[in-house]
């Protein structure tokens, strides 16, 4: 069976490649469809958001499933698409779509948003980085994504699971997350669901314990 480190790893190498294509995607969508465009955001999401939705649709089960192939490695026994799990995918798709469009209407507002300087004039205020925000909505919807299937699964199963809070090797967050690095907790009592803060790499990780164990 593999270790924590070899586990961690693996989480990290897949979910950095899922969150790496989003994030270009994401991008390349606000740039065409968004950025300084006459129309409203409600009728660039009518006209465009289909195509948006399924690419995050797409990121969001790759890597839900991906956290059922990390208990299939675990517990070493088939696991399988559930209801359940499509009921997850479907519901954190519909949550993250609409987070991304609360994002592109904070960047689409600065482009049109003005402030009083010193001299009391009014400025344009400088554009929000748009790859600084896409890239924290990519991590975001994919680690959210991920843990929540682990949870899901994990609380479906039944198995003597816990789950071990995992932060990834170069984690600089000394004052949220850092201080949970090896914490379990037991199935349904997870009371810091990783992602905690912008660009948070933080994962569950599921640990066979003895019955009874601690």
């Amino acid at each position: 069976m593999a270790t924590i480190k070899q586990t961690s790893v693996k989480i990290t190498q897949e979910l950095g490649k899922l969150e790496r294509a989003l994030k270009i995607k994401l991008k390349q969508f606000y740039n065409k469809n968004i950025k300084n465009s006459q129309k409203s955001l409600y009728q660039i999401r009518q006209d465009s958001g289909q195509s948006l939705e399924n690419e995050i649709r797409n990121t969001i089960q790759s890597s839900w499933l991906f956290s059922n192939q990390i208990i299939q490695d675990t517990i070493g026994s088939q696991v399988n698409i559930s209801t359940k799990d499509v009921q997850g995918i479907e519901k954190t798709t519909d949550t993250m779509v609409n987070s991304f469009w609360n994002t592109a209407f904070k960047l689409q507002n600065r482009e049109t948003e003005f402030k009083l300087n010193s001299n009391q004039e009014l400025v344009q205020m400088q554009p929000l980085d748009l790859t600084a925000a896409m890239g924290a909505a990519s991590a975001y919807f994919t680690y959210y994504a991920f843990n929540l299937g682990m949870m899901s699964k994990a609380d479906e199963l039944g198995f003597n699971i816990k789950l071990r809070f995992t932060v990834r090797s170069d984690c600089v967050d000394t004052k949220i997350c850092r201080p949970l690095e090896g914490k379990l907790f037991d199935i349904g009592n997870v009371p810091y669901q990783p992602p905690l803060h912008k660009h948070c790499h933080c994962h569950l990780i599921p640990i066979i314990v003895p019955q009874n164990g601690q």
